[in-house]
């Protein structure tokens, strides 16, 4: 259920992150909820279980965390993954004690943490210049279609005099030089 949980809430937020209408109200929203996704895979562990083998409570929130690192300034997003990995570790040294080997998946799962992060918070300077060069080739080809418009409608002004010319003037100015007018 929390993975689902979690899925409808990236659902809920990419939406918003592709149009541009994500507030701060809406990352604290995802922040919640990937403190509350931690907070209940880590109340339902049992220490000795399968499940403690593989740290997929932090693997999974990780990638809501991540979407607000690609869309987020980094004052939004790094107090929130500080606290789902604060809270993430209290749970690992709950369950695996004090030991090298609680020390040690604790200082794992933050290397996971801060390694994702990073990659997709480098990421967001790459993402706004390619965005920033798509607006500006839309305003490129929107500038040269509106010539392009404009030179046709020039050619189309001088089509339609030159013909009013040939059929109002040159009778004229050839009467004129056959000596009939």
């Amino acid at each position: 259920m929390v993975w689902l949980g979690m899925l409808a809430a990236a659902a809920w937020l990419l939406p918003r992150a592709r149009t541009g209408d994500l507030s701060n109200a809406h990352a604290a929203v995802a922040i919640v909820m990937a403190v509350a996704a931690v907070t209940a895979i880590g109340l339902a562990r049992r220490p000795g279980s399968p499940a403690m083998s593989v740290d997929w409570t932090i693997l999974g929130v990780v990638w809501l965390l991540a979407l607000l690192a690609l869309i987020t300034p980094a004052w939004v997003w790094v107090p929130g993954s500080a606290l789902v990995t604060g809270i993430h570790a209290a749970f690992v040294l709950d369950a695996l004690g004090l030991s090298p080997l609680g020390w040690t998946r604790v200082a794992a799962s933050c290397y996971a943490v801060v390694s994702i992060l990073t990659v997709f918070a480098a990421l967001r300077p790459a993402l706004r210049t390619h965005a920033g060069m798509a607006v500006h080739r839309a305003a490129l080809a929107s500038r040269s279609a509106a010539e392009r418009a404009a030179a046709a409608a020039i050619a189309d002004a001088r089509r339609t005099r030159l013909s009013l010319l040939e059929a109002e003037a040159l009778p004229l100015l050839r009467g004129i030089a056959d000596g009939t007018l």
